[in-house]
């Protein structure tokens, strides 16, 4: 398995990637979306500096895990009074290192080559402000799933576009 990319503090992260865990916050099946995610990050194919921020609501930072920073060593666990999903997110967008910046649920997991392929099309098209890509569920039940298509079915064209 490749190691998960990191930074030194001297190094300039290419990428800041956010986590948010708002669905199930400080419950064990928030934690567990959490687990998948950071494996999976941790299996990420970049070869350049990468920044894991996890933004968690004060009240939850004590309950976090220990094991979950086995995960992914580089993650760091920005705390801040904020509620909800938006806010977490804007706030830790705040604390970012990086000039890009990649927002991920915390109950996703993503490809291998998905910060590799962020980077790609960042650089292949500068003039975008924001760049989305294919999201998939696969849900733990009928009802999930279909929300889940739901929720993307406007936005996937089904082909590169910005």
């Amino acid at each position: 398995m490749p190691s998960a990319p990191t930074h030194t503090p001297a190094t300039r992260p290419a990428v800041s990637v956010i986590l948010v865990s708002d669905f199930a916050a400080g419950d064990s099946r928030g934690w567990d979306d959490l687990r998948g995610c950071l494996t999976a990050l941790a299996r990420q194919d970049c070869s350049e500096p990468v920044e894991f921020l996890l933004s968690e609501n004060e009240q939850f930072a004590d309950a976090i895990p220990s094991e979950l920073r086995e995960l992914l060593p580089s993650l760091r666990v920005v705390t801040s009074s904020h509620t909800g999903s938006c806010a977490l997110k804007n706030y830790c967008a705040t604390q970012a290192r990086a000039d890009l910046i990649a927002i991920l649920d915390a109950d996703c997991s993503p490809d291998p080559h998905w910060l590799s392929n962020i980077l790609a099309a960042f650089r292949a098209h500068p003039e975008a402000a924001v760049i989305s890509g294919r999201t998939t569920y696969k849900g733990r039940n009928t009802t999930e799933r279909v929300h889940g298509l739901l929720s993307r079915s406007y936005l996937d064209t089904v082909h590169e576009g910005i």
